[in-house]
């Protein structure tokens, strides 16, 4: 006889209004009493398959959230999970605080503290098997993010980071002041890169005096300044869509076969 599929429940601590579902084929049942976040516990039903053992800790974040990244993040994850397991799996480990302090000296200032609870969730995206259908060619990582991007891992981030300003040096104007407040400019070594596409072009946070917006840079086209007002911004932006369906500027979520994908919108 077939197992039939089980599901569990979560209502998040941050937001009692809202319940997670996800559906799995298991036989092992584990109970996780979280009263201490008020009278909520959590039936998990795990499946046999070491992929899906992740849904345990992803609820327990849900339940643990403590700032607007983790939050947004957590409905994002949960989406996820029950929606496009298949891109959900592609997520990485959390990075460890040391690594990212190594990172940071390695570029010479502070990550966004934003990122640095993103990267302290999952250190980027993992390549995956072609073929999927979001996936760029040859398996180099799942685009995650509208647009087509990938997160970048911290060894991403240094990457990415050293590669362009090492190209562009301050800026295209020939300004070497780095803290320079110039609205265009091509490259500029204070935007910390945290997601990228195939084509080179990547999302960045920028890091100069009153900024924090989340830009996009193109590698041959004109750049935008700000996407988002924030990276918080951003996540709730993103999971808002998947959520309830909706599209961000001109793409649109929709998942095949387990694997969510940002149509473009004609």
């Amino acid at each position: 006889m077939p197992v039939r599929p089980r599901v569990w429940r979560v209502v998040p601590a941050w937001s009692p209004g809202l319940e997670v579902e996800a559906h799995f084929s298991g036989v092992t049942v584990v109970s996780i009493d979280l009263s201490s976040h008020g009278s909520l516990a959590v039936t998990l039903w795990k499946s046999r398959e070491s992929e899906h053992l992740s849904v345990a800790a992803a609820i327990l974040r849900c339940m643990s959230v403590t700032s607007p990244v983790e939050e947004s993040w957590a409905r994002f994850e949960a989406w996820l999970i029950n929606h496009a397991p298949v891109t959900h799996a592609t997520l990485r480990a959390p990075a460890e605080s040391k690594h990212i302090a190594a990172a940071e000296e390695r570029i010479g200032m502070a990550f966004p503290s934003d990122l640095v609870t993103l990267l302290s969730l999952h250190d980027g995206t993992c390549a995956c098997a072609p073929g999927s259908g979001s996936f760029w060619e040859g398996g180099g990582g799942p685009c995650l993010l509208p647009g087509g991007h990938a997160l970048l891992s911290v060894d991403g981030i240094v990457h990415t980071h050293q590669m362009l300003t090492g190209i562009h040096g301050a800026n295209d104007d020939g300004d070497e002041d780095p803290d320079a407040d110039a609205e265009f400019v091509f490259w500029h070594p204070l935007w910390v890169p945290f997601a990228e596409r195939i084509t080179g072009d990547n999302l960045f946070v920028d890091r100069r005096p009153t900024r924090g917006a989340v830009g996009e840079f193109w590698h041959d086209d004109v750049n935008i300044p700000e996407l988002w007002p924030s990276l918080a911004a951003m996540i709730a932006d993103i999971a808002d869509a998947v959520e309830r369906a909706r599209d961000i500027r001109y793409y649109r979520p929709q998942v095949r076969a387990g694997v969510l994908h940002w149509e473009i919108v004609s």
